[in-house]
This record gives structure tokens, sequence and C-alpha cells, in this order.
């Protein structure tokens, strides 16, 4: 039981966000907050080994600093940025996950707007970079 509310919470949370900022272009703070606390809820009741929650936690404090460096300079916004924090804490340092949220984060900003030069270097780079790292 605890498995599958395990595996509808962070989903069902991320299609909330998805439609959220499809709609009205913005993602509220309390849905980043609540799925924040649904993985806390959920590593409580698993009994998630201290060791591996701090690092779910260092994963997602990275993205965050990054997501915010890239909201610093105008290529996204402040709620993708915090919404990749939210779910690097889910995933962890899985395959390439920072990058990954980051890459994606970058890649819905520049095609938004795509008279931003800037979003779309953004984009070529992080591309390139993701391209680099999975072929070695």
């Amino acid at each position: 039981m605890l498995s599958t509310i395990a595996l509808l919470l962070f989903p069902t949370g991320m299609a909330l966000a998805a439609s959220s900022d499809v709609l009205t272009m913005k993602i509220s703070n309390k849905l980043v907050l609540a799925i924040t606390a649904a993985f806390f809820i959920i590593a409580l009741a698993v009994q998630l080994p201290l060791q591996l929650l701090g690092m779910h936690v260092m994963c997602a404090l990275a993205v965050l600093c990054g997501g915010f460096a890239l909201f610093a300079l105008g290529w996204i916004g402040g709620g993708d940025a915090k919404l990749a924090a939210a779910t690097a804490l889910w995933l962890g340092f899985c395959a390439d996950c920072p990058l990954s949220c980051l890459f994606g984060a970058v890649w819905r900003g520049a095609h938004l707007d795509d008279s931003r030069t800037a979003s779309l270097a953004a984009h070529a780079n992080l591309h390139s970079l993701c391209l680099a790292r999975t072929s070695s």
C-alpha cells in the first residue's frame, strides 16, 4: 500500500506542476513544498537510511543552486528552479539527474521565447555538455 502511494505522489505532483505551468506560466510554491514534504514523509515511512537521505538533500541543494544561478541570468523562472530541486530530491544522484533537471528547465525556457538568444545559447551549451557526458 505504501509503495503504491509513494509511486503515485511524485508523478501526480509533477503532473499538477506541469499543468499549472502550461496554463498559468506559474508553479505554486505550495505545490513545490507539498512535493518536497511528500518525499520526507515517504522517506521516514520506509526508513530511508540517514546517509542516503543526506545524499538526496545534497543533490537537491546542488540543483537549487544551479537553478537559481540560471534564474539570476534570466534563463529560467524561479518556479522552474524550485521544481527542479524538488525533482532532484526525489531522484537523488541518479544518472545525471542534476544535469538533466537543469537541461530540461533551460530547454523549456528556450523554447517558450525563441527571441531570447541568451536562452538559446544556454540550451545549446547544456545540450552539448549533456551529449559529451553521455558519450564518455
